[in-house]
């Protein structure tokens, strides 16, 4: 390989000036990242992306639908569908989710029953014992190992 050959391999290697970029900010290689991050929830609410099937349970609980122009997901402006004002995303297998919002404080009473259900299972093995929908997991079945290994 030439020495201009290696050096212009170098210079395409090298970031982009931050001009050429239209991102608000850097997101490290390699880190966890939002699929369908959404921007604009408003205050006091939570965002959840829901399935069809879902949604006489989510109403039930306090859910409601996010309407188009309310948020802004990945770096597009959303728009709703030919049905209403939803947003929504069809995914690659081209599966449907809506957008949906839940007061803040119901969604942290939700998680909190959630995490009760955690818990009593926890404790119940931590005992020993564990016992769910009708099986019976004896003592010296469960084995306990609270030491961390690095």
């Amino acid at each position: 390989m030439s020495q201009n050959q290696s050096q212009s391999t170098r210079a395409d290697r090298e970031p982009r000036e931050a001009s050429t970029r239209e991102r608000k900010k850097r997101i490290p290689a390699g880190q966890p990242r939002q699929v369908l991050p959404v921007e604009g929830i408003p205050e006091g609410y939570v965002g959840y992306w829901a399935k069809e099937e879902q949604f006489d349970e989510l109403l039930d609980a306090g859910y409601e639908f996010v309407t188009s122009g309310e948020v802004r997901v990945g770096s597009m402006k959303t728009e709703g569908d030919q049905m209403g004002s939803k947003v929504k995303h069809v995914g690659k297998r081209g599966s449907t989710v809506y957008l949906m919002k839940i007061r803040k404080d119901w969604y942290d009473e939700n998680q909190a029953v959630k995490q009760a259900a955690i818990d009593r299972v926890d404790k119940q093995i931590h005992r020993g014992k564990f016992q769910t929908d009708g099986m019976n997991y004896a003592p010296g079945n469960i084995i306990v190992d609270n030491e961390t290994k690095n």
